[in-house]
């Protein structure tokens, strides 16, 4: 990590309080590789229970389609290299193997965003999120939080570029 995304989970993981990290940062500053090292790092080392039977997951919320698969193959990538078994499953799932955990990766739809449960989670690029020239954040956003009720050391992040107004105009 750089010494600033150091410096920020440092203060975000040491605050005794902390549950969302809000990141406005530009073009190239590694927001998505960051996310998933601290997504691996929360599902690997976090204190979750889980009742038998069940699988919870991180969930990572991109703009779209090509994005969330993107961020999947990244996860994938990092947990080979250390060495965690997985099993892919659908195109935007990975099971932890020997664990009831894993990684769920999706487009910003608030229909997508229930039906597990949640141990963390990501709204990448959430300045950006579109669905027919609305902006759904606000309910991506509240339905992924009550997706954590069952764990309430659960973490979150928004990061995203900067947007400019004009941008968001549709038409």
């Amino acid at each position: 990590m750089s010494a600033y995304w150091k410096a920020e989970a440092s203060r975000f993981y040491m605050h005794p309080t902390a549950q969302l990290l809000v990141e406005c940062v530009g073009r190239g500053g590694d927001k998505s590789r960051t996310s998933v090292k601290m997504a691996i790092a929360e599902t690997l080392a976090g204190d979750f229970r889980i009742a038998p039977g069940e699988r919870h997951y991180h969930t990572h919320v991109s703009e779209n389609v090509a994005e969330a698969t993107k961020t999947l193959t990244v996860l994938a990538k990092y947990l080979g290299i250390m060495g965690v078994a997985f099993t892919p499953r659908g195109g935007d799932t990975l099971d932890l193997d020997g664990l009831p955990r894993g990684f769920k990766v999706l487009a910003c739809r608030v229909g997508a965003v229930s039906g597990w449960r949640c141990t963390g989670w990501t709204a990448d690029e959430c300045a950006k999120f579109n669905n027919d020239g609305s902006d759904p954040s606000a309910e991506v956003i509240t339905s992924i939080k009550a997706m954590t009720v069952t764990h309430p050391t659960a973490r979150g992040r928004m990061f995203s570029s900067p947007l400019r107004s004009e941008e968001r105009r549709v038409g």
